[in-house]
């Protein structure tokens, strides 16, 4: 907010140096320009505070650009904001636009970005530039949010399953000894053994069996496995998709990534191709896990997918220190191929 609070400051102190003499004008422009610094606390009011100040600002000539401090407002919007309100900012956009373009200073139409045409060009560049820029940005965030939180996953999965191996390596082969041993020596003895003793004996061995049980129901809560890949083909299928799979056993702390790496692969299909078949492989190596899903959808469809979701696909893979290719086919379809190191 800081650096807001400054570009404001700065903005509207320039705009007071040049019409310093009208109070009227004054105002008007403070109210353009000073929302912008708690522009990404109230994003949304503050854009329509600064479009009704810049149409008035505009109308009354306060201001001649009044395209800089919307900009500002329209990026935090984007930033903030999900696309729903796209429609009343490009209505703010439309309104600031008409009313610069109608009200423009006769004397400055003699450079052409200060008329007619050259107004809305500049005003309408700058608008969606910033909305365009604001939305990547959150996109691009809301990617990073969302690989971090599936790194997290990974690294209590990977914590758990450790566990799980020691639980089962160490304390459960322990116990398992003890609870034979006792049951050995009730079984020899029998009636043989003292009173305390023998019952001490079946105490351990009941104890112990009770303990194995217990454990072995811990170590299933500890290797609690991650959606099925058949889950994501009945998803499929249900959005118009044809889908055959052929998988392989994955080893566990790999499990998340390549359901995550078969889902979005699955839902670009679903979005770009379908109706198509699609084929999903997944084939483990001594050293390595191939994940490919390919269909067999027009190529027109198939030129659209590089978006975020193949960028998901593809910082999965680096994160592992595996390898992504994804692109249509020579004779049609689209192919995403994903190799992790096993």
């Amino acid at each position: 907010m800081a650096v807001d609070a400054v570009c404001a400051a700065g903005y509207v102190g320039l705009l007071v140096l040049l019409r310093h003499d009208d109070p009227v004008a004054v105002g008007l422009v403070a109210a353009t320009g000073l929302p912008v610094a708690v522009r990404r606390v109230w994003p949304v009011p503050v854009l329509a505070v600064v479009v009704v100040a810049s149409a008035v600002a505009v109308s009354y000539g306060a201001v001649r650009d009044p395209f800089v401090a919307v900009a500002f407002a329209l990026y935090a919007v984007a930033l903030t904001s999900r696309w729903r309100v796209w429609r009343p900012a490009a209505v703010a956009v439309v309104l600031v636009v008409a009313t610069a373009v109608g009200t423009a200073p006769v004397e400055l139409s003699v450079r052409w970005w200060w008329s007619g045409p050259g107004f809305v060009v500049v005003g309408l560049a700058l608008t969606t530039g910033s909305w365009a820029l604001g939305g990547a940005v959150r996109e691009q965030r809301a990617t990073a949010l969302q690989f971090s939180r599936e790194l997290a996953e990974q690294a209590v999965v990977r914590e758990r399953l450790r566990i799980a191996r020691e639980l089962h390596d160490v304390v459960a082969h322990s116990i398992g000894v003890i609870t034979v041993k006792a049951g050995v020596v009730n079984h020899v003895l029998g009636d043989g053994i003292p009173g305390e003793a023998g019952e001490a004996l079946r105490v351990i061995e009941a104890t112990g069996r009770e303990a194995l049980a217990e454990m072995k129901h811990m170590l299933g809560v500890l290797r609690d496995d991650p959606p099925e890949i058949a889950g994501l083909v009945r998803n499929a299928e249900a959005a118009g998709l044809r889908v055959t799979v052929r998988a392989d056993e994955v080893p566990e702390p790999l499990r998340p990534t390549v359901y995550r790496i078969v889902q979005e692969s699955l839902t670009n299909a679903a979005k770009h191709a379908a109706p198509a078949h699609c084929a999903v492989t997944v084939a483990a190596t001594a050293g390595e896990i191939l994940v490919e899903v390919r269909d067999d959808g027009t190529a027109a469809a198939q030129s659209t997918q590089d978006g975020h979701g193949l960028l998901g696909i593809r910082e999965r893979a680096a994160a592992h220190g595996g390898t992504c290719e994804a692109g249509p086919m020579p004779d049609g379809g689209f192919r995403v191929t994903v190799r992790l190191p096993a």
